[in-house]
Formats: C-alpha cells, sequence, structure tokens
C-alpha cells in the first residue's frame, strides 16, 4: 500500500510542477490537493519547463518517466536491468505515442579500490563498479549497454552546462 501511494503522490506531484510552470492562472483538483486563484511566478526559464529526471526501477517509475520525464535515472543497475528498462520505456513510448523514448542518465557508484581493500556496500542499493582502476576500466568496456549509457549521459550533462570539472575532494572528473 505504501509503494502505490507513493507512486500516486509522485504522479501528482509532476502533475502539479507541469501545472504551476506552464499555466497563466495555474488550477489543479486532485486526490490530494487542490488550488486555484493563485500567481506562480517567476516561471522557469527551460521552456516549456525543465527537464524531469526520473528516478527508481518499478514498472511505476519507468511509466511515470514515459509520461513526464525527460530522463530515466536509474541508480545502480545492472546491465540486464538497464536493458530491460530501456525496452520498456522504448515499449511504453510507443504505446503512449511518443516519437523518442526518454533519454537515460546512468548514476552507478564507483569504487576505486586499492589491493586488498573490499568493496564497500551501496548506500542505493543494487550493483556497484568496484575495483582496481585497470579492473573498472575492463568492466564498463566490456558491457556496451553501460559504456553506451555512460556517454549518453556524459553528452547530456554537458549539452545541459555541466562542465565535468572534479570536485574539491573528489579525484574523478570527465
Amino acid at each position: 500500500m505504501l509503494a502505490a501511494t507513493a507512486s500516486a503522490t509522485e504522479e501528482v506531484t509532476s502533475s502539479v510542477l507541469l501545472e504551476l510552470w506552464t499555466s497563466r492562472e495555474p488550477s489543479f483538483t486532485g486526490k490530494y490537493t487542490q488550488f486555484s486563484g493563485l500567481v506562480f511566478e517567476p516561471k522557469p526559464l527551460q521552456k516549456p519547463y525543465p527537464p524531469i529526471w526520473v528516478g527508481g526501477h518499478s514498472r511505476a517509475a519507468l511509466r511515470r518517466t514515459v509520461q513526464f520525464g525527460a530522463a530515466w535515472h536509474p541508480i545502480n543497475r545492472s546491465p540486464e536491468e538497464l536493458r530491460a528498462g530501456r525496452a520498456e520505456l522504448t515499449r511504453l513510448s510507443k504505446v503512449r505515442g511518443r516519437t523518442e523514448p526518454p533519454t537515460v542518465t546512468l548514476r552507478n557508484d564507483v569504487r576505486v579500490l586499492r589491493p586488498g581493500q573490499s568493496v564497500p556496500a551501496s548506500t542505493h542499493g543494487g550493483r556497484v563498479l568496484a575495483g582496481e582502476r585497470a579492473a573498472l576500466v575492463d568492466q564498463i568496456k566490456s558491457d556496451p549497454v553501460s559504456l553506451d549509457t555512460v556517454s549518453t549521459t556524459m553528452t547530456a550533462a554537458k549539452e545541459a552546462g555541466h562542465t565535468g570539472q572534479a570536485a574539491e575532494g573528489n579525484d574523478s572528473s570527465w
């Protein structure tokens, strides 16, 4: 029951945001919220509204991605789960009449290990890419889905204005 309520609440939240971002005189009536007669300014600079990235890997998350999202943002999913998710996004996009499925913006916890160091548990669940530097490169190269998704994510991020510069205290960069 909790998952169903969370899913419904997330759909309402997305609908509310779209209404606030795009309507001159926003109004909304739903099971969880209603409003009218209000002013919502300033509107987003990005038109028609900022891109929505939908996280999660459930069927409901994939459905919300096709309905509202510019991108699906799975965290720590295996290559098999990414393939299945992409296939479902394509299928759902066709059903909804969407010409292109949403972009996949992969996030994976990556740990560069020193010799003898063990893989720490992920705070997000799922698969953690871990190993010594050369082994990590081999893991990524050996899986075309991950390599393609990493490339697509980096391209999308750069187009969105992210520089790819390493954050302070972080030794990774594009």
